[in-house]
């Protein structure tokens, strides 16, 4: 499953009520986002994301501890440039894009059961 977020944008896919009741703020207008939903064992699901260069960006996530999940980001030329791969399923990948582009951001369940996570950008 892919979700794509933008610079100036929220994806169809999370609405800003949704945002509201998760976060309790609206998203905000830079490169910040917010989703929740169930990913099952050894799947992966990818967003997509805009950020800009040499301002830091974060990626956090948390599940709900029914099984190990894995963060990774990637650049738009498919690197590798951020990873938080703990047994844990509470993850923090952190970087500073040296250009503004289009990134790569994939929750992976590594683990057999299905898992309830949130992951957060700012």
């Amino acid at each position: 499953m892919t979700k794509t977020f933008g610079l100036r944008t929220l994806a169809a896919t999370l609405s800003v009520a949704a945002v509201l009741a998760v976060t309790g703020a609206a998203p905000a207008a830079a490169t910040s986002f917010t989703d929740a939903d169930t990913i099952q064992p050894f799947e992966t699901f990818t967003y997509v994301a805009d950020f800009a260069a040499g301002e830091t960006a974060v990626a956090k996530l948390w599940g709900d501890d029914a099984s190990d999940l894995d963060l990774f980001v990637y650049d738009e030329n498919g690197n590798l440039i951020a990873a938080s791969d703990s047994l844990q399923s509470l993850e923090a990948a952190e970087w500073t894009p040296r250009w503004t582009g289009t990134f790569r951001i994939e929750v992976v369940n590594v683990g057999g059961a299905p898992s309830y996570y949130m992951l957060a950008t700012e």
